[in-house]
């Protein structure tokens, strides 16, 4: 068991860190900061007290086939103009989100597999940005997605699956925005994509089917632009 971080990368330091295991620690797992870098690929991180990887402060490591499991706060934690590739991890059992994108923080995710978080599945708020592609994000108690309070960024979500969610497969509040372009959203307990409280995204080319509420619900003042949807077996009731 780690008193602090597993790994701590920070100030250029660029290691390569391959096939290891790293758990139970009192922080993150892997923090990298204040410009580290570093290629990360086939680790085992588990059972973290913090995130279960860390990202801020222009650190921009490499994520490559990891499985990032049971992490007591995020699986993923990427803020404070944090960057980095986090491609074909698999990021498991969060207690709270598999991942999140906050205060500047601008990832790429791609062709993940983020399942079954005890909150939600991926979190984008406060002026975090990201672009999520290919990922699958599925099994979540809230919901699959959730964009909020993007003043002055825009997060880009494009060819995900995103299904078996206890909530919405997206909800997006407060003044959250993106682009969200050729996902599927289907099997979720509430509506495919919900947007609230001024919120104004773009929605394009999405297939939206078979979620026991609506396939888009707009209300308390929100906008959107849809184009081009397919939206079909939706189970809602007025």
């Amino acid at each position: 068991d780690n008193a602090l971080a597993g790994v701590e990368v920070k100030s250029d330091g660029c290691p390569v860190v391959n096939r290891n295991k790293i758990r139970n620690s009192s922080q993150s797992g892997v923090l990298v900061h204040s410009g580290g870098k570093g290629e990360f690929t086939g680790n085992v991180i588990s059972g973290s007290l913090y995130a279960g990887v860390e990202i801020r402060t222009q650190g921009n490591p490499k994520l490559l086939m990891n499985e990032i499991i049971g992490s007591k706060q995020a699986g993923v934690s990427v803020r404070d103009q944090g960057l980095g590739l986090i491609e074909e991890n698999v990021i498991q059992g969060s207690v709270m989100c598999g991942v999140e994108i906050t205060t500047g923080g601008d990832p790429r995710l791609s062709h993940n597999r983020i399942f079954d978080s005890e909150q939600t599945g991926v979190q984008i708020h406060s002026d975090g940005k990201g672009t999520l592609e290919w990922n699958e994000i599925r099994g979540h108690k809230l919901n699959g997605v959730e964009i909020s309070t993007c003043h002055s960024q825009q997060p880009s979500l494009k060819q995900n699956r995103i299904s078996k969610c206890q909530g919405n497969g997206i909800y997006i509040m407060h003044n959250g925005s993106g682009l969200l372009e050729e996902n599927e959203i289907f099997d979720c307990q509430l509506a495919g994509i919900e947007i609230v409280h001024g919120s104004d995204p773009v929605l394009r080319q999405n297939c939206i089917h078979s979620n026991t509420g609506e396939g888009v619900l707009i209300h308390s003042n929100a906008r959107g632009t849809l184009q081009q949807n397919r939206i079909f077996n939706n189970h809602a009731e007025a």
